[in-house]
């Protein structure tokens, strides 16, 4: 007879991912109850880069989106707003699922180069129509914190509540740009759905080089 498997101890997966995107980030968990306006400029960047870098390991990118094996996943920042450090000092000397991670900042949304990530930190929103558009060619996680982001077509919408991170995630816009969302995250966000559709990720392998 074959021995019985160990037991182990159940824990639900989402309790545990909520607890590693949203409270890790910090030392001291109890400052979380402290409100988004009482928290330095410093530690929401930094909340939120921790978040971003977390999710971004319940991603599955298509093979065509890197040059090759060991191509490094790229995060860019558009509009830092302090947000392009906090990542920066989030991701300095980790792997992301097995790849090094590089983090590019862009000024401007004609700036935009190949990535597989990007946190749109400001932006008009009437230009997020464009910003789509120049997307489409990549494989790329959009991450926002502006209204109705994920309405427009963004992957994930960020904000702060007492110091958590709570997210919009649009399921149709991730799958569009080719990207496989597993729902040990999907569960943790209030799904929504847009409104204008943007052609899927055409396929060009551009982002490792």
């Amino acid at each position: 007879m074959r021995p019985a498997p160990p037991r182990r101890h159940a824990r639900p997966v989402a309790s545990f991912l909520f607890i590693a995107l949203a409270v890790a980030y910090l030392t001291d968990p109890s400052s979380l109850i402290h409100a988004q306006g009482d928290l330095p400029p410093e530690v929401e960047n930094g909340i939120k880069a921790h978040f971003v870098y977390t999710a971004a390991k319940f991603v599955e990118w298509p093979q065509w989106a890197f040059a090759g094996s060991e191509a490094p996943i790229i995060f860019g920042v558009l509009g830092s707003g302090g947000f392009l450090e906090a990542l920066i000092q989030q991701t300095a000397g980790k792997k992301l699922l097995g790849r090094p991670v590089v983090v590019k900042g862009f000024d401007r949304l004609e700036e935009i180069g190949p990535c597989h990530v990007l946190y749109v930190a400001s932006l008009d929103g009437d230009r997020l129509g464009q910003l789509f558009g120049r997307l489409r060619k990549w494989s790329v996680l959009t991450v926002g914190e502006m209204d109705r982001f994920g309405e427009a077509g963004g992957a994930l919408n960020l904000h702060l509540q007492e110091g958590m991170v709570r997210f919009d995630i649009n399921l149709e816009a991730a799958r569009r740009s080719g990207l496989l969302i597993s729902s040990k995250l999907a569960v943790l966000g209030h799904v929504v759905r847009d409104g204008r559709q943007r052609p899927p990720a055409q396929r060009v392998r551009s982002s490792g080089r």
